[in-house]
């Protein structure tokens, strides 16, 4: 039991290492329908050909170090070694959907449905009536799939069901329904243990982390410090404090307006609500304790990324650094890793004469919307409004500091 519990956590975890690093280039599934037409990589057709430690060698020391392609990065000065054996172990799984249908329901549902999927979440008891318990379902998987994918208002139950349709795509809400299938004859006894968490656990290990390049060491280590916050807080505190902190998140009764209380006191108070939970420090009793759940470096990062939500030019940064730089570059010059496999390259966005409208419709829209190179992504589909917007205004500053060089 502890093996399997195990084994799902350090999958859920790398799932969120490989979302952040590796499915601009192998795909949402691995399967080599990404964005980067030209760096398609099947991984879904090779995992379980060779060892795993086969796959952790690619990872760490990049594909020529293994005969592979050269365009495979070496991650090892950028990922710690549990990132990496966490992303393999999410690669093992790429083709059993119920394994990967099992990382999606730990990474978004049990709050509200429980580890286990018996309704006994964190968050049940706000609610009447309380999530369902899964582990007893009668609906068939037609339903089940409709009401994930629409939401519970839609199908006359409650509202506080999220429409994840919305989130989640096809392929993950199928995967989710063959997970339930399981623990569904497999109630008793349980599938996993009670207590799985994404994306890692508490360690004492001092881990160098995510380090995507910057300009100048200290902006470099704040925006790599934001971009790692980001991700976390995605993680666990999206569902009750929304995308931007704005409190307008889908659990309407655990609203917090982040952005009205941010910079009112110090880093160390945040902090502390964080480690502590809300109660400790006069606040909500919602607000969990999260020291055991995370380390002290993800309370840093997160409340770094929380320093920033009332900056749309930091927001944009942490957006542009997250998702651009690959061909942009991380100055923006187009010169990134990827820049050489195009032609024409991509865009020096240091130097565009393009006003702030043309480029919020061809980051929305796409490159072959706007008569531009297809290879630029349609990055409506991924980020929302106000993300588009923050890059635009990130983008503003960089022209500027180009200009004035």
């Amino acid at each position: 039991m502890q093996a399997a519990k195990d084994k799902a956590k350090q999958a859920a975890r790398g799932a969120v290492v490989y979302k952040a690093y590796c499915v601009l280039c192998h795909g949402a599934r691995g399967n080599g329908s990404s964005r980067m037409t030209k760096l398609r990589s099947d991984i879904s057709l090779k995992i379980g050909n060779k060892a795993l430690d086969y796959y952790d060698q690619i990872v760490r020391k990049g594909g020529p170090a293994v005969g592979r392609s050269e365009f495979m990065p070496a991650w090892d000065s950028e990922l710690t070694h549990e990132q990496i054996d966490d992303v393999v172990a999410y690669l093992a799984l790429v083709n059993d959907p119920v394994r990967r249908g099992e990382v999606v329901f730990k990474t978004n549902c049990i709050l509200c449905h429980g580890v286990n999927g018996d309704g006994k979440g964190r968050a049940s008891e706000l609610y009447d009536p309380p999530p369902a318990d899964l582990t007893r379902s009668e609906k068939n998987n037609d339903y089940k799939r409709m009401i994930i994918t629409r939401g519970g208002a839609a199908m006359g139950r409650s509202a506080v069901m999220p429409e994840w349709g919305l989130q989640l795509k096809d392929q993950e809400i199928n995967d989710v329904v063959a997970y339930l299938e399981t623990i569904l004859v497999s109630s008793a006894p349980s599938r996993l243990a009670q207590d799985i968490v994404v994306p890692q656990p508490k360690s004492n290990r001092k881990t160098r982390g995510s380090k995507v390049h910057s300009v100048v060491q200290g902006a470099k280590d704040q925006a790599h410090q934001a971009q790692r916050g980001g991700l976390v807080y995605k993680a666990y505190c999206v569902l009750c404090h929304g995308a931007q902190g704005k409190g307008g998140s889908r659990m309407t009764k655990l609203h917090g307006d982040l952005q009205l209380e941010i910079g009112v006191q110090s880093t160390e108070h945040y902090q502390s609500i964080i480690r502590a939970g809300g109660e400790a420090v006069g606040k909500s009793e919602f607000m969990p304790a999260w020291e055991d759940e995370l380390t002290d470096e993800q309370i840093e990062d997160v409340v770094a990324y929380l320093s920033l939500l009332n900056d749309p030019v930091r927001r944009g940064e942490v957006v542009f650094k997250t998702n651009c730089i690959l061909c942009h570059g991380v100055n923006g010059d187009g010169k990134g890793r990827a820049a050489v496999l195009f032609d024409p390259p991509p865009a020096d966005l240091t130097r565009s004469d393009k006003n702030d409208d043309y480029k919020r419709m061809i980051i929305t829209m796409g490159g072959a919307a706007m008569g531009r190179s297809d290879v630029m992504p349609q990055w409506g589909l991924q980020l929302n409004d106000q993300e588009i917007q923050d890059v635009v205004a990130y983008l503003r500053t960089i022209l500027l500091v180009s200009s004035a060089e």
